[in-house]
């Protein structure tokens, strides 16, 4: 779903702010993450749709019929971006280090054996959500930091718009540069952050046990 997600913010950019077609993020899935498939691309922005990721938006009919365009919205760049920042952080941890040792123990205690790259696609969808609702409040208070600071205006701005999404609040008037913007600012905030996390297996463990009760008990099937 993150992976959709992305490739709609990507598309939307490259549009300039135009509505985005299903094939245009199933291109993105192909050619940025070699994920083939329409479907593939479809059931990542329904869902998205639910969560509030994304917005679903009829097209004029034609010949064919009619058809559904998309457009991202803030939460979902936000929430995209800590995926992102926390995927690449355990890509990375698991590549520089062997399974079984750091971050690949931790993961093969709390989820069972991980075989391959040690990734944030390993872990069921249901604790990723999670986890990033876990981060959310981490993030709010660095950014809301940044607003006070003195940091170039365009990061002030981004930071301002970031706290709001993170606090529930609908941002209104925003340009279509900002969901690629806000992303990308989030992502290597959260990336930050991860690289200390995965640092201290006392302060992961605690977090992907969190996760992992909250798959069992169901408390993570909403954003």
């Amino acid at each position: 779903m993150y992976i959709a997600v992305d490739c709609l913010i990507l598309a939307f950019n490259g549009s300039e702010g135009r509505p985005v077609r299903l094939i245009d993020v199933a291109e993105c899935m192909r050619d940025q993450y070699h994920m083939s498939g329409v479907e593939l691309a479809r059931r990542g922005l329904h869902s998205a749709e639910c969560l509030g990721y994304a917005r679903a938006i009829p097209s004029k009919r034609s010949r064919y019929g009619s058809r559904m365009l998309f457009t991202p919205t803030l939460k979902g760049a936000v929430d995209t971006g800590i995926y992102i920042g926390l995927g690449v952080e355990l890509k990375e941890a698991g590549e520089s280090k062997p399974l079984g040792e750091g971050i690949g123990k931790v993961l093969a205690e709390e989820f069972g054996e991980v075989k391959g790259k040690v990734s944030i696609l390993a872990l069921p969808i249901e604790a990723i959500v999670h986890i990033i609702r876990f981060v959310r409040p981490i993030l709010y208070g660095e950014f809301l930091r940044r607003i006070y600071s003195e940091r170039p205006r365009k990061e002030r701005y981004l930071s301002a718009i970031i706290v709001k999404a993170l606090a529930g609040i609908e941002v209104r008037g925003l340009r279509y540069g900002d969901y690629v913007n806000a992303e990308t600012m989030v992502s290597k905030v959260t990336y930050n952050y991860a690289r200390g996390l995965v640092s201290d297996p006392l302060s992961l463990r605690l977090l992907l046990y969190m996760s992992r009760r909250a798959v069992s008990t169901g408390q993570a099937n909403t954003p």
